[in-house]
């Protein structure tokens, strides 16, 4: 697929795997550390691989993002998102809140609530169960979507 231009033989070989089997975590982090022109290859490889796997269809759903809390103890180096507790612009949404924005994104036609916000020190699996009941109770017919893997971590701990 490559003969033309000047690929890695090392990526040639992950790339052409991948047509028959998922690749390896390792060879994953490499593709991850290419660089320039060299991630082109791979651009195509995925693309190629993908229209195997599905063919060329496109589907979305329409979502609502429901961030309940702004509030996070964790301090991501990307996020602008997260506040201290005793912000003046920090939140938390009671179940009210969380049922007005999502019965406006159900009006606009959503099907699926992302539900997402900062993570909670004190938060439990039990609080994030309620939420999710919550919002099952009011629209069954929805996909929920929810909860970053931190916040499961930290609610199960």
């Amino acid at each position: 697929m490559y003969d033309r231009i000047n690929v890695a033989s090392k990526t040639k070989k992950i790339l052409d795997s991948a047509f028959d089997e998922p690749i390896s975590v390792d060879d994953g982090n490499y593709l991850m550390n290419l660089k320039g022109s060299e991630i082109y290859p791979l651009l195509a490889t995925a693309d190629a691989v993908r229209e195997e796997i599905v063919g060329d269809k496109v589907t979305f759903i329409n979502n609502c993002n429901i961030n309940f809390t702004n509030i996070c103890h964790v301090r991501c180096g990307f996020c602008a998102f997260g506040k201290d507790p005793d912000d003046p612009d920090a939140y938390l949404l009671d179940d009210e809140g969380i049922l007005n924005k999502a019965e406006g994104g159900y009006r606009d036609g959503a099907r699926e609530f992302t539900l997402m916000g900062g993570v909670l020190e004190d938060a439990t699996v039990e609080y994030y169960e309620h939420l999710l009941k919550l919002l099952k109770s009011h629209y069954p017919d929805v996909e929920i979507h929810g909860f970053s893997p931190t916040m499961i971590r930290d609610a199960a701990l």
